[in-house]
């Protein structure tokens, strides 16, 4: 393996990692633009386009065949099969999806996001973070490890995690929890990678 693949490795986590973060902040399921598969342009599809129509969300083929220019008829044949002809339109399709990762596309997003203006906006909540974190080296060696921490948030501070994934993503919300698991933990706390978070009723400490 080169130092090339090393990189590819590392944008890949990074990538997913963003992801995972994506759908927690904003109730949403980010598909993969890059993986190939009968689910994958289905899902990218329902991504884009999704509404709800009897009560379950499904692609808004009308809205659909309108954005790529092509009749009703031949999305909805896409939908059912899953698969849509490698040219202009597939591209097109993977470059919007992809945008949803961006900066832009977060804020978006997390502006529309129902989590953000949850009770919790008004509560608090408990943030549970999994991930490799832990204090600063000391005497004995590294401190760091993975495992599952977590601290109270104000329902003022709640909102402003939020805003600072829709800046930053991954690296947003490291910054912003810093001082947050420093207080509930020790001095130094930080942060290599954020695997999940998770949101929950507050609880006193």
């Amino acid at each position: 393996m080169s130092i090339y693949d090393d990189d590819d490795d590392i944008q890949q986590e990074s990538s997913e990692r963003n992801r995972i973060l994506f759908e927690q902040f904003t109730d949403r399921a980010a598909p993969h633009p890059d993986r190939t598969g009968t689910d994958n342009v289905r899902d990218m599809l329902s991504y884009k386009f999704s509404h709800t129509y009897r009560g379950k969300e499904a692609v808004d083929t009308r809205k659909a065949a309108q954005w790529f220019g092509v009749s009703q008829r031949t999305v909805q044949r896409w939908v059912k099969n899953g698969r849509m002809p490698e040219g202009t339109n597939h591209k097109r399709l993977r470059r919007s999806v992809k945008r949803t990762l961006t900066k832009e596309g977060r804020k978006a997003a997390v502006k529309r996001s129902p989590k953000r203006n949850a009770p919790y906006a008004n509560t608090g909540a408990t943030i549970k973070v999994h991930g490799y974190q832990g204090p600063p080296e000391g005497p004995g060696g590294s401190y760091k490890r993975s495992r599952t921490t977590s601290v109270p948030l104000s329902g003022e501070e709640y909102q402003q995690l939020f805003d600072a994934f829709a800046e930053n993503g991954e690296s947003g919300v490291q910054a912003f929890l810093r001082p947050h698991f420093a207080r509930r933990y020790t001095n130094g706390w930080n942060f290599d990678t954020i695997d999940d978070l998770s949101f929950g009723d507050p609880s006193p400490y």
